[in-house]
């Protein structure tokens, strides 16, 4: 029983998890949130890319499940997690998971950490989406993700389908990573002063592409390299 608390007490995850505020009705909780989650990262790492595959995963792992929670009803149904994990704030999560990976996966210095933004394939239909809101239209889910290409792990990820705005999920990651001596690289729609402007506060550097839509910035960047004493390495390629 002293070896099962002591593992209570040190699972990496267990600060993160005790962080969340559960919105449930505690009386009525067979399944404390911490172990909801618990279960869900650890089958997600494992591969399971479903809830009936992560509860079916459970059942068949749970004296190793029990080494670091109790689970005293057993594991949860896929119901029970779907239900759950459907009253959770996504955002309090967000960041609260971006911190834990920041904690436990430290960057290399000089890391190139990628933002992008990518809707969601089948989170909306195309006859849904050629509607306005105001008539019924929905629209496909965006997120905007960090993606460490040395480390090769997702750092953070952003839902920012309830404003569409690819340019505010990117700061908001901004603010939750440290990215100090890390260089971030993103497409022309993160090619702006605000964004700029918070990479270096950051105390990192950036990569990112200029386009013809931003016509003073692309002016001025393209007198700069004309000049003579600009020192500049350049590279082109030619396709067909």
């Amino acid at each position: 029983m002293e070896d099962q608390r002591t593992l209570l007490r040190d699972h990496p995850l267990k600060p993160m998890l005790d962080s969340l505020d559960d919105p449930r009705n505690q009386e009525l909780t067979l399944y404390p949130l911490a172990e909801i989650f618990f279960l869900a990262i650890i089958g997600a790492l494992c591969g399971c890319d479903e809830l009936t595959v992560v509860s079916a995963f459970g059942q068949e792992k749970l004296p190793w499940f029990r080494h670091y929670y109790p689970f005293k009803h057993g594991i949860p149904s896929h119901d029970t997690l779907n239900r759950v994990l459907g009253l959770i704030d996504k955002r309090a999560f967000e960041r609260v998971f971006v911190q834990w990976v920041a904690q436990h996966f430290g960057l290399p210095q000089e890391e190139l950490v990628n933002f992008d933004g990518k809707r969601l394939n089948s989170s909306a239909n195309r006859a849904d989406q050629s509607k306005k809101r105001n008539e019924g239209g929905q629209y496909a889910e965006i997120i905007v993700n960090a993606y460490a290409s040395g480390a090769g792990i997702v750092l953070a990820q952003n839902n920012v389908s309830d404003k569409m705005d690819e340019v505010r999920g990117a700061l908001e990651l901004l603010e939750w990573l440290s990215l100090e001596g890390c260089c971030v690289s993103g497409d022309s729609n993160f090619c702006g002063r605000n964004i700029i402007d918070k990479i270096i506060a950051s105390k990192a550097d950036y990569l990112l592409a200029l386009k013809g839509k931003s016509p003073v910035l692309l002016e001025a960047v393209s007198t700069a390299f004309s000049q003579e004493q600009t020192k500049k390495t350049v590279f082109q390629t030619e396709e067909t």
